[in-house]
């Protein structure tokens, strides 16, 4: 099965096309404000106007409200959300990831189109309204059950169904939580206390290595990779994707280009 590559942390216009022109599966978009990547939904929506169909939009959350979540979805037109956190209030991630899956389920846009950051006949900063169907959310359960998620970033429109939202959430070695089981994909990433990902820091690959082959869930393995070593990578681990940032970064939110042509050209010979 081809790897699939996910190239995050994209933060301007320029960025967006010339990633796009060398083919990986997903752009991811970080919605952490304090992150030096950080980006809001009306700018996704404007860069990625034009993408061709199948390359998905992954939206990156630290700690998020469920609110801001759906209002970054329908706005950017996300097809992934991508969870980093730990959810207030005593609720456990499983919680959590089951309200974010309700809060998702069902809904369409009721606009097709973003124009200049927003739907053309809202007002600035107003989110664009949401429509439920009454088609039965997919996507919940093992992943074996789930539609592919390749082809999941076709645009939805007035009167069509559904679309369906998938949900990552980021792990750490040591730290899996038992809500993994219900999710469509894990990010595999290294720990650190200063910042939730982009870190550079590389994972242990053998312990990665057993994580995905006990994982009854897709693992994407991030976490210190670059052009150099994913290749290494891949063969020690065996993941069904990867995701990388800051390892084809000339500086935290501008790429080098490069680079990623080397990384995804390094995947794809996999």
């Amino acid at each position: 099965m081809k790897l699939f590559v996910k190239i995050c942390g994209l933060a301007n216009a320029a960025d967006v096309t010339a990633v796009t022109d060398l083919r990986p599966d997903a752009l991811g978009f970080v919605f952490w404000p304090r992150s030096p990547r950080a980006v809001t939904p009306e700018q996704v929506a404007v860069w990625t106007r034009a993408l061709p169909p199948g390359l998905l939009k992954v939206g990156v959350f630290v700690d998020p409200a469920l609110e801001d979540i759906r209002r970054a979805v329908d706005l950017a037109r996300l097809d992934v959300v991508q969870w980093h956190g730990f959810p207030a209030g005593g609720n456990s991630a499983a919680d959590f990831i089951q309200a974010l899956r309700q809060a998702l389920a069902g809904v369409v846009q009721a606009r097709p189109s973003v124009v200049g950051g927003a739907s053309a006949t809202l007002r600035s900063g107003e989110a664009p309204a949401l429509r439920s169907t009454s088609s039965p959310a997919r996507g919940t359960g093992s992943p074996a059950h789930n539609e592919s998620i390749r082809g999941a970033g076709s645009p939805a429109h007035e009167g069509s169904p559904a679309r369906t939202i998938k949900v990552w959430q980021v792990v750490h070695l040591g730290h899996e939580p038992a809500s993994v089981r219900c999710v469509d994909a894990v990010v595999l990433d290294s720990y650190s206390p200063a910042a939730p990902g982009g870190t550079g820091h590389t994972v242990d690959w053998t312990a990665a290595r057993a994580f995905v082959a006990a994982s009854r869930t897709r693992v994407l393995l991030a976490g210190g990779l670059r052009a150099e070593n994913v290749a290494a990578a891949i063969r020690a681990v065996r993941p069904w994707g990867v995701d990388v940032s800051s390892g084809v970064e000339a500086q935290p939110g501008r790429k080098h280009l490069d680079a990623v042509k080397r990384f995804i050209e390094a995947c794809r010979a996999e």
